[in-house]
């Protein structure tokens, strides 16, 4: 086991961030290695892609996640909480995006009724599918170095809450993230900007 410094390491170990993105793949994309590694969508001409959200709230850009799970104790008489049994185990992340495009509007709504020419957006909004699914990276980076989680399996919406404040509007998203069979949520990265 290495030594590690008895008050710790913060300029290794707790890194301060500056650039934040979110980007939505579909269930096909490959884990990025890199960052040159994401393909950007360019109009959906394979399915091995992301999307990023683009601009991210200056105050809330993302959460490090959140577990809930639900418990439920198992007491008898005299002898009290014997044992504990858990379910719906999940994780949940939000992010916070202001931009407004095919890609952000896409996770609020069905937008397959809307065209964008010449970054002008046109036609119909349905209500979203609140079943679909999709993989999603979160990326944060320093002058150095980069932090990445991207989900092993898929996501999905949890809930959206769109506001308005000081003149921006704002998007707020939870996700939930889902493991595989292993119960591997994320393909994790913390280390050298490559």
């Amino acid at each position: 086991m290495a030594v590690k410094p008895l008050y710790g390491d913060p300029a290794n170990s707790a890194p301060v961030w500056s650039k934040y993105a979110v980007l939505l793949g579909s269930l096909t994309a490959t884990t990025p290695t890199t960052n040159a590694a994401y393909t950007l969508n360019d109009g959906g001409t394979t399915t091995d892609q992301w999307d990023p959200v683009g601009s991210l709230d200056d105050d809330s850009p993302m959460d490090n996640g959140e577990e809930s799970i639900d418990s439920t104790d198992h007491s008898a008489a005299g002898f009290g909480v014997y044992a504990t049994t858990y379910k719906n185990q999940k994780e949940l992340r939000t992010f916070t995006c202001k931009e407004t495009t095919l890609t952000t509007l896409g996770l609020s709504y069905d937008t397959s009724g809307l065209t964008e020419t010449a970054g002008t957006l046109d036609g119909t909004l349905k209500r979203r599918d609140p079943a679909k699914k999709f993989k999603i990276s979160f990326h944060r980076e320093n002058g150095t170095d980069v932090e990445r989680y991207t989900s092993k399996v898929h996501s999905y919406i949890d809930s959206i809450s769109r506001s308005q404040s000081d003149g921006e509007t704002l998007c707020e998203v939870a996700v939930v993230i889902v493991p595989d069979a292993n119960g591997v949520l994320f393909d994790y990265y913390k280390g050298a900007k490559a």
